[in-house]
């Protein structure tokens, strides 16, 4: 019983800090339902959500604690969650569409209790020596100074990284480049649509569904600018299965409905695509993500369509939806 007031305790401690110093918003999910996952952080920056998760497990209580006094522990804390329940829940976590952290409160009842952090998909976080035990570094407190590595956590790169560099021009080419009619786009996006090389390294399947041939062929589009965006298709192919980096666009849009919490929002790949018979060129391609979270488990998935490509040139917009 007084395991479970702990628990209790520990997680309205992490509402509110998540709340009053995170500046972000929490979602419960119901402690019945051990699922691995005890919230869901909605991260905002600047009081705009951008689409960033944070899947939370929650312990607390000094009977989890493991304090060390060998040398090669220092600046680290030991919270014994068990092997077994590492042994179980791991796939759980790592299946997760975002990051997942372990947040240790270390005495529910202080009046000013110490509250850590860590990364439960890394395989460092976890000791070798005792395979129920998560090391946490006691400079990893939980609070407003913690925002910019979680936010760092959630993967996004910043705009001022480098940009993969896509070679096109030893590419076996599945699209005639002197050809932009709408009939030899349209058989090469059918035809990736089907195809296994869809697979981005860290983001997983990207759908190529007609969503993303309505967008681009779109009446209100420039003539000119879809006849460039078949012309860059078989670049977005490449972008996708060379693993380009993605970022987040704009802000993410939540549907609450009765089971689940819906996240919709748009990411960019971009890269330097190095063309055959003309200048390099910086290429973005536009995906739509749709997240899915159950209320009761906290299970979550993720699904990932293509939506659009397009040239950036200095002064365009890049924002979701404008091109």
């Amino acid at each position: 019983m007084e395991t479970i007031r702990q628990g209790a305790a520990g997680r309205d401690l992490v509402t509110r800090q998540v709340r009053a110093f995170l500046k972000s918003d929490w979602q419960n999910i119901d402690a019945e339902n051990d699922n691995g996952i005890d919230g869901v952080i909605f991260l905002r920056h600047r009081n705009a959500f951008l689409g960033r998760l944070l899947f939370v497990q929650v312990k607390s209580g000094p009977s989890f604690m493991k304090d060390y006094k060998q040398k090669r522990f220092d600046g680290l804390i030991g919270v014994d969650i068990g092997e077994e329940y590492i042994a179980s829940h791991r796939p759980r976590w790592d299946a997760m569409p975002g990051p997942v952290i372990l947040i240790y409160v270390e005495d529910p009842y202080k009046l000013v209790p110490a509250i850590y952090w860590q990364d439960l998909k890394r395989d460092a976080s976890y000791s070798q020596s005792n395979k129920g035990v998560v090391l946490v570094p006691r400079s990893q407190t939980f609070g407003s100074e913690a925002k910019g590595a979680l936010r760092r956590l959630t993967g996004s790169m910043p705009d001022d990284a480098p940009l993969k560099r896509i070679d096109m021009r030893n590419v076996k080419r599945l699209v005639d480049f002197s050809v932009r009619d709408r009939s030899t786009a349209r058989s090469f996006y059918k035809e990736w649509s089907k195809s296994i090389e869809r697979q981005h390294p860290e983001l997983g399947e990207i759908e190529i569904t007609n969503a993303g041939w309505r967008h681009l062929t779109r009446r209100s589009r420039n003539l000119e600018n879809v006849r460039n965006s078949f012309l860059l298709l078989e670049a977005a192919r490449q972008m996708v299965i060379q693993g380009a980096g993605w970022r987040q666009l704009g802000s993410a849009k939540t549907r609450d409905r009765k089971q689940t919490t819906d996240v919709v929002d748009a990411l960019s790949l971009r890269a330097i695509v190095v063309f055959k018979s003309r200048a390099p060129a910086t290429v973005q391609v536009i995906l739509r993500r749709v997240r899915n979270i159950c209320k009761l488990t906290g299970h979550a998935s993720s699904r990932l369509y293509f939506y659009s490509v397009h040239e950036l040139r200095r002064g365009n917009a890049i924002y979701y939806g404008q091109h």
